[in-house]
């Protein structure tokens, strides 16, 4: 979904969070075939990044309304939101 969302390959966005988890920055975890990452609540600086993240995606609308879309997809029928 990033690589979608930024317009760029998938190998780039996924040796990125590598990276970044290496770093300590994002913890990732499998839930199915699926690897969701977050910012890693150990990380000193969780609380500024994702200041500065939010305020990122608030000021860059292309960014923000692809999030909005994504978030916004069908989902399972019968399933709560």
């Amino acid at each position: 979904e990033l690589a979608r969302m930024l317009d760029v390959r998938l190998y780039t966005v996924q040796r990125a969070l590598e990276t970044l988890e290496q770093d300590g920055v994002i913890a990732g975890n499998l839930e199915g075939r699926t690897r969701r990452v977050r910012l890693d609540p150990r990380f000193y600086a969780k609380d500024q990044l994702r200041a500065l993240l939010d305020k990122i995606a608030l000021h860059n609308s292309a960014i923000h309304d692809k999030a909005a879309a994504e978030r916004r997809r069908p989902r399972k029928v019968g399933k709560e939101l």
